[in-house]
Protein backbone atom coordinates (compact mmCIF):
# COMPACT_ATOMS: atom_id res chain seq x y z
CA UNK A 1 0.00 0.00 0.00
CA UNK A 2 2.77 2.49 1.15
CA UNK A 3 5.09 1.61 -1.94
CA UNK A 4 1.58 2.08 -4.52
CA UNK A 5 0.66 5.52 -2.74
CA UNK A 6 4.26 7.43 -1.87
CA UNK A 7 6.40 6.03 -4.22
CA UNK A 8 9.38 8.22 -4.85
CA UNK A 9 10.00 7.32 -8.48
CA UNK A 10 6.83 8.88 -9.79
CA UNK A 11 7.76 7.22 -12.93
CA UNK A 12 7.61 3.56 -11.56
CA UNK A 13 4.30 1.91 -13.16
CA UNK A 14 2.30 1.21 -10.55
CA UNK A 15 2.44 4.71 -9.44
CA UNK A 16 -0.03 6.53 -11.80
CA UNK A 17 -2.64 3.89 -11.00
CA UNK A 18 -2.33 4.49 -6.99
CA UNK A 19 -0.89 7.81 -5.67
CA UNK A 20 -0.68 9.04 -9.12
CA UNK A 21 -4.84 9.27 -8.79
CA UNK A 22 -5.12 10.47 -5.18
CA UNK A 23 -5.15 7.14 -3.48
CA UNK A 24 -3.96 7.47 -0.05
CA UNK A 25 -3.06 5.22 3.13
CA UNK A 26 -4.89 6.46 6.18
CA UNK A 27 -2.68 7.41 9.59
CA UNK A 28 -3.32 4.41 11.11
CA UNK A 29 -2.83 2.14 8.37
CA UNK A 30 0.84 3.87 7.57
CA UNK A 31 1.91 2.21 10.97
CA UNK A 32 2.33 -1.57 10.12
CA UNK A 33 1.06 -2.43 13.86
CA UNK A 34 -1.55 -0.90 13.69
CA UNK A 35 -2.78 -2.24 10.91
CA UNK A 36 -2.06 -6.11 11.30
CA UNK A 37 -3.99 -5.09 14.87
CA UNK A 38 -6.99 -4.04 12.38
CA UNK A 39 -6.48 -6.98 9.55
CA UNK A 40 -4.29 -9.61 11.15
CA UNK A 41 -1.91 -11.06 9.30
CA UNK A 42 -1.68 -11.80 5.53
CA UNK A 43 -3.57 -14.83 4.99
CA UNK A 44 -2.16 -17.27 2.77
CA UNK A 45 -3.10 -17.12 -0.65
CA UNK A 46 -4.25 -13.84 -0.25
CA UNK A 47 -3.52 -10.17 -0.80
CA UNK A 48 -4.79 -6.39 0.42
CA UNK A 49 -7.67 -5.08 -2.05
CA UNK A 50 -9.62 -1.92 -1.23
CA UNK A 51 -13.00 -2.60 -1.47
CA UNK A 52 -13.88 0.13 -3.32
CA UNK A 53 -11.13 0.47 -5.80
CA UNK A 54 -11.49 4.26 -6.59
CA UNK A 55 -11.35 5.51 -2.61
CA UNK A 56 -8.47 5.21 0.14
CA UNK A 57 -7.06 2.33 1.95
CA UNK A 58 -8.53 3.65 5.14
CA UNK A 59 -9.53 1.68 8.54
CA UNK A 60 -12.48 3.90 9.25
CA UNK A 61 -11.76 4.53 12.37
CA UNK A 62 -8.93 6.66 13.35
CA UNK A 63 -8.89 10.51 13.58
CA UNK A 64 -8.09 11.13 10.00
CA UNK A 65 -10.93 8.54 8.82
CA UNK A 66 -13.45 10.47 10.84
CA UNK A 67 -12.72 13.54 10.25
CA UNK A 68 -12.86 12.87 5.82
CA UNK A 69 -15.51 10.75 6.65
CA UNK A 70 -14.02 7.78 5.14
CA UNK A 71 -14.96 4.15 6.16
CA UNK A 72 -12.85 1.15 6.19
CA UNK A 73 -12.28 -0.17 2.77
CA UNK A 74 -9.40 -2.49 2.74
CA UNK A 75 -9.89 -6.49 3.02
CA UNK A 76 -7.90 -9.50 2.24
CA UNK A 77 -8.90 -11.17 -1.15
CA UNK A 78 -7.21 -13.61 -3.45
CA UNK A 79 -6.37 -12.65 -7.18
CA UNK A 80 -9.83 -13.52 -8.47
CA UNK A 81 -11.54 -11.54 -5.89
CA UNK A 82 -9.65 -8.75 -6.42
CA UNK A 83 -10.11 -9.59 -10.01
CA UNK A 84 -13.71 -8.96 -10.00
CA UNK A 85 -13.31 -5.88 -8.12
CA UNK A 86 -11.44 -4.14 -10.93
CA UNK A 87 -12.98 -0.67 -12.45
CA UNK A 88 -12.70 -2.28 -15.91
CA UNK A 89 -15.48 -4.98 -15.43
CA UNK A 90 -18.23 -4.91 -16.98
CA UNK A 91 -21.32 -5.61 -15.11
CA UNK A 92 -24.24 -7.24 -16.89
CA UNK A 93 -27.94 -7.22 -15.48
CA UNK A 94 -30.01 -10.07 -16.83
CA UNK A 95 -32.63 -12.14 -14.93
CA UNK A 96 -32.70 -10.00 -11.74
CA UNK A 97 -29.33 -10.58 -11.24
CA UNK A 98 -26.22 -7.71 -11.83
CA UNK A 99 -22.51 -9.79 -12.24
CA UNK A 100 -19.49 -9.03 -14.28
CA UNK A 101 -18.82 -11.09 -17.44
CA UNK A 102 -16.74 -13.47 -15.46
CA UNK A 103 -19.21 -14.44 -12.95
CA UNK A 104 -21.52 -15.04 -15.12
CA UNK A 105 -19.04 -17.08 -17.28
CA UNK A 106 -18.65 -18.94 -14.00
CA UNK A 107 -22.30 -19.39 -13.65
CA UNK A 108 -23.33 -20.81 -16.96
CA UNK A 109 -20.18 -22.25 -17.51
CA UNK A 110 -19.34 -20.29 -20.77
CA UNK A 111 -15.81 -19.28 -22.03
CA UNK A 112 -15.06 -15.64 -20.66
CA UNK A 113 -14.20 -14.71 -24.18
CA UNK A 114 -16.56 -15.86 -25.92
CA UNK A 115 -19.24 -13.40 -23.69
CA UNK A 116 -16.78 -10.19 -24.28
CA UNK A 117 -16.48 -11.02 -27.98
CA UNK A 118 -20.57 -11.12 -28.37
CA UNK A 119 -20.75 -8.35 -26.70
CA UNK A 120 -18.21 -6.41 -28.52
CA UNK A 121 -20.56 -7.54 -31.67
CA UNK A 122 -23.04 -5.68 -30.54
CA UNK A 123 -25.32 -8.91 -28.94
CA UNK A 124 -27.92 -7.73 -26.53
CA UNK A 125 -27.22 -9.34 -23.15
CA UNK A 126 -29.85 -11.32 -23.10
CA UNK A 127 -28.72 -13.09 -26.26
CA UNK A 128 -25.19 -13.20 -25.24
CA UNK A 129 -26.13 -15.27 -22.29
CA UNK A 130 -28.17 -17.15 -23.26
CA UNK A 131 -27.03 -18.78 -26.69
CA UNK A 132 -25.35 -22.19 -26.55
CA UNK A 133 -21.66 -21.56 -27.41
CA UNK A 134 -20.94 -23.24 -30.54
CA UNK A 135 -18.21 -25.97 -30.03
CA UNK A 136 -15.23 -25.69 -32.52
CA UNK A 137 -13.53 -28.29 -34.71
CA UNK A 138 -9.80 -28.90 -33.72
CA UNK A 139 -7.68 -27.60 -35.91
CA UNK A 140 -6.10 -29.93 -38.72
CA UNK A 141 -3.06 -30.17 -40.45
CA UNK A 142 -3.39 -30.32 -44.03
CA UNK A 143 -0.92 -32.89 -45.84
CA UNK A 144 1.81 -31.04 -48.02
Amino acid sequence: MIERCYLRDKNERNYSRYGGRGIVVCARFRIFEYFVEDMGLRPEGKTIDRIKGELNYACGRCNECILCGWELNCRWATTTEQNLNRKANRILAFDEKAMTVTEWAILLNKPRLALFKRLDAGWSIEKTLTTPVRKRAPNKKKDA
